[in-house]
């Protein structure tokens, strides 16, 4: 129960994090200028004063408050680079050979996958409560308890498959 308090009062700060971006940092050094204007996955379209530049999410190091232009950006972005760090992570750290990455590989994503619709539930158990916070009503409130504990029983029953 203390962790779900934690997580439900930290809330409001994830959902303040909106401020547009002005600058990212990559990692070979160099700054940008400019603004976030979307991106996938993979990437992340930056816009600049010699246009719109389209910059792998494993080049960026940091962006001012996150990169994003609305909350919903934000989170996508922060996802979109723990996914590509922790493939390089998971690849680097286990260096498997051709026959254990075939088999490796498509079983990790998979759980991913399944991780990831587990995510997804966060994300929009996050973006309700910023949007009814501060004036979250008692009964609302106990749902999105609920709601949060059968996502942490997903995210259990993943990790034990």
């Amino acid at each position: 129960m203390k962790q779900t308090t934690v997580i439900l009062c930290a809330l409001p700060l994830l959902a303040g994090l909106t401020a547009k971006p002005d600058v990212l940092e990559l990692k070979n050094g160099q700054v940008l200028s400019g603004s976030y204007v979307g991106g996938t996955a993979g990437t992340i379209r930056f816009a600049t004063s010699s246009g719109t530049q389209v910059i792998e999410t494993r080049q960026a190091l940091a962006g001012q408050r996150a990169l994003a232009q609305n909350a919903v950006d934000e989170i996508e972005v922060v996802r979109s680079v723990l996914k590509a760090d922790r493939k390089v992570v998971m690849a680097e750290g286990m260096q498997l050979t051709d026959r254990e990455s075939s088999a490796f590989w498509p079983l990790y994503r998979e759980y991913r996958a399944a991780m990831d619709k587990v995510g997804d539930g966060r994300v929009e158990l996050v973006l309700e409560y910023a949007e009814l916070y501060p004036n979250v009503p008692e009964e609302r409130a106990k749902q999105m308890l609920k709601n949060y504990a059968a996502l942490e029983e997903k995210s259990v029953g993943v990790r034990n498959k």
